[in-house]
């Protein structure tokens, strides 16, 4: 079964509300109002209507009494669901109250009755009955179960007159509660838990009404009450506040206050000094034959709300601040991250660009220099080419020079070559004057002559020049007594 959430919503005070809005035609005011079935609903949309100001809100046992047999049972059933419902959608808890007659009645059985212990001789259902008449009529509907008149004896055994056995009944009533998933919700108004079991805080109850009693006592008796040392007094008890996150479990209710100043003052020290989160202050009516009765709404039922809700909207509020803080933290947050991150993007960017510009530089220096360099080598090789070509040139021009030099007689070769030709004329003649003997004979000049004539350089090619130096001269060559020698002579003439 689906449970809601305790605390609903919000830990800070809230309204308690004893719903015990009777059907019975009994006179409530002294108007002569008589709560009728329409009457009853009109309360509970006063409740309804007071919204998260109201915690909680306690159902009468009637309302589980409803005859289902009846011609009008099932449809006022129907409609308490309706109520129900409109409460649970304001975020009250409604839990269905369970008479325990102070831990005396038995669980018994579903559809058994029992004796009353507080009231010998007459026969209420067993606790174990009333649980389940809520869950047949309304499961979920309700929140949970409320254990009404709570522990008011001795649970010591040691004790003479004690009930020891109450602890066992409360475990028992836990069990049935739990199993069907409601929350537990116990009277136990000043018990002080001071046995050593501790068997009430042992119940984990998820509410407890620690207090019900009137203003004065409220105001300077605020105390236990320990039946097994009723001549001491326990002062209170330090466990009844545990502390400001469990506060809205402990509930007070003041059940006599007048007016909506006495409220409002009452209201100021359950909050304030009490420590308290879930208080009701009501004016219980007092029936001539019920006695003080919760079957009414105060008369400053509005004047209460009013003080309980300045609480939830001031948390509200808060809680908006705070929501609305944290929303502005968390945009100017994200717009902090974004433009850190918009400027590692950009920064990235730019390096990015940078390293790109940077590759680019350098690659087209790279580039640049290889280019230079390759038009370098080509330059060193032209020049190279070039320095080659001109030494070649030079080299030749160099050899021409030296052939040149070497074809070209020098002025003392061309004087010393004449002057060898004017003593081999010289001698040539001595000779053919020799020749000239008075013996008459030419013969030997014939043969001289015609050795002469033999040309010695007729093996020679016709372009290529005489080497220098012969000691020999053509016959045509022979200039005329007194001419010098020519550089280039003439054809040889034929002989006859």
């Amino acid at each position: 079964m689906a449970q809601p959430t305790i605390p609903p919503r919000l830990l800070g005070p809230r309204m308690a509300v004893w719903g015990y809005f009777p059907f019975d035609g009994r006179l409530v005011d002294a108007q002569g109002t008589h709560a009728d079935w329409d009457w009853a609903m009109k309360q509970w949309d006063r409740v309804a209507q007071a919204g998260a100001a109201v915690r909680l809100v306690v159902a009468d046992q009637p309302y589980s009494r409803l005859d289902l047999q009846t011609s009008v049972g099932a449809g006022r059933r129907d409609e308490a669901r309706a109520k129900f419902d409109a409460c649970r959608d304001a975020e009250q808890l409604v839990f269905g109250r369970v008479y325990v007659a102070g831990g005396k009645l038995g669980l018994g059985a579903v559809g058994t009755q029992l004796d009353d212990p507080l009231r010998p001789g007459r026969q209420v259902p067993a606790v174990a009955d009333q649980i389940d008449a809520w869950r047949r009529l309304y499961g979920d509907r309700i929140a949970g179960i409320y254990l009404d008149s709570g522990p008011a004896d001795c649970t010591d055994p040691a004790v003479p007159g004690s009930v020891p056995g109450i602890p066992e009944n409360y475990a028992a009533y836990r069990q049935a509660v739990r199993q069907l998933g409601y929350f537990l919700f116990v009277q136990a108004a000043q018990y002080p838990d001071s046995q050593p079991s501790q068997w009430l805080r042992s119940l984990q109850a998820d509410f407890l009404t620690l207090w019900e009693a009137g203003v004065l006592p409220y105001r300077s008796k605020f105390q236990a009450r320990d039946a097994c040392r009723p001549e001491q007094s326990p002062g209170v008890p330090g466990w009844w506040d545990p502390g400001p996150a469990l506060r809205w479990r402990t509930v007070h209710v003041v059940n006599d206050c007048r007016d909506a100043e006495t409220m409002r003052s009452v209201a100021e020290l359950a909050v304030g000094e009490r420590n308290s989160r879930t208080v009701w202050i009501t004016r219980s009516r007092q029936d001539p034959n019920l006695g003080a009765v919760f079957d009414v709404l105060p008369p400053y039922w509005e004047d209460e709300v009013g003080f309980f809700r300045a609480f939830l909207l001031q948390e509200e509020k808060e809680a908006k601040d705070t929501k609305d803080d944290k929303e502005n933290k968390e945009a100017k947050d994200s717009k902090d991250d974004k433009e850190q991150k918009d400027d590692k993007d950009d920064k990235e960017q730019k390096d990015d660009k940078d390293a790109k510009d940077e590759k680019e530089a350098k690659d087209s220096k790279d580039d640049k220099d290889a280019k230079d360099g390759k038009d370098d080598s080509d330059k060193f090789t032209k020049d190279d080419k070039d320095v080659k070509d001109e030494k070649e040139t030079k080299e030749e021009k160099d050899g021409k020079d030296d052939k040149d030099d070497r074809d070209t007689p020098t002025e003392k070769q061309l004087k010393d070559g004449k002057d060898f030709q004017d003593k081999q004329d010289k001698d040539l003649l001595k000779i053919e004057k020799d020749f000239e003997s008075p013996f008459g004979d030419a013969s030997v000049f014939r043969g001289v002559a015609e050795f002469l004539e033999e040309d010695p350089a007729a093996d020679v090619e016709a372009d290529e020049a005489l080497p220098l130096g012969r000691t020999f001269i053509r016959p045509a060559e022979r200039p005329e007594v007194g001419a010098g020698i020519v550089a280039d002579p003439a054809e040889p003439e034929e002989r006859p």
